[in-house]
């Protein structure tokens, strides 16, 4: 529908002008920069974006898509992906710690209460049950007792403008799990299916350096989803493998998005 396509083109053009102006803030670009924001906030600004979201089935799509997983009860959408749970820690029952990053539903789990325990944060709450914050300034935990069974990144490490930043949320998604707990992570399919600078491959290789090892992934029609379980810390100094921006899937008509470790 024409309602559906300029929802469509909203998201879009703010992913472009969002990346545009982290561009100019990295190249020191301050004229350039001050376009970017002009813009956004001729288009509604983080508000408009969130809205199209909602309207656009970005809930529904991606995020919601991590209760359904975790889920096992009957589920007969074809874009949801196998049902599992990691195990509680040994010797403990109880409901599964979840923090969902860029959470539009304060509700989304709501099904699954039961068993899951939910945080839900975002930079620009729209609904009831969503904590005001930045994924980036949050305190990391102390000890197992503040970090997560399940970290969910939904649709907002492509939403990240810089290349670096999106690495760091991954390695600070890692920091808040717990030792078995897993990162739910759904990316935009042509981010690993179309990209210069990213495949599916790179992307598994990369959480490997983080000590994240996949469990499982779905590729629907729109949407890449992996869930990766925290097997071991990471390396760190100069054992660290370095993934800087790299051509490696030449080819015309290739995007640029790309994530650097």
């Amino acid at each position: 529908s024409s309602s559906s396509s300029s929802t469509q083109r909203l998201i879009s053009a703010f992913h472009v002008l969002n990346k545009r102006l982290a561009l100019c803030e990295r190249a020191g670009d301050a004229r350039g920069a001050e376009r970017a924001r002009a813009a956004i906030a001729a288009m509604g600004g983080l508000d408009a974006y969130q809205r199209a979201s909602l309207r656009g089935g970005d809930e529904r799509k991606g995020k919601g898509a991590c209760g359904r997983w975790l889920d096992d009860g009957d589920d007969d959408d074809r874009d949801a992906v196998p049902r599992r749970r990691p195990a509680p820690p040994p010797g403990r029952r109880r409901r599964l710690r979840l923090l969902d990053v860029g959470a539009l539903n304060g509700a989304t789990y709501a099904k699954q209460s039961g068993w899951i325990d939910a945080t839900y944060i975002d930079l620009n709450p729209q609904r009831a049950g969503v904590e005001r914050q930045d994924f980036f300034e949050r305190p990391l935990p102390r000890g197992d007792a503040e970090r997560f069974d399940v970290v969910c990144l939904s649709l907002v490490v492509n939403f990240v403008g810089e290349p670096a930043r999106r690495g760091l949320m991954l390695a600070r998604a890692r920091d808040f799990l717990r030792r078995g707990g897993w990162l739910f992570l759904v990316l935009p399919l042509p981010c690993v299916a179309n990209s210069r600078y990213l495949t599916r491959g790179r992307l598994v290789e990369m959480m490997a350096a983080l000590g994240l090892a996949p469990v499982d992934e779905k590729m629907t029609r729109r949407l890449a989803m992996f869930v990766f379980a925290h097997v071991v810390g990471g390396r760190a100094g100069a054992e660290a493998p370095l993934f800087p921006k790299r051509e490696v899937n030449p080819g015309g008509g290739r995007n640029n998005f790309c994530i650097v470790l």
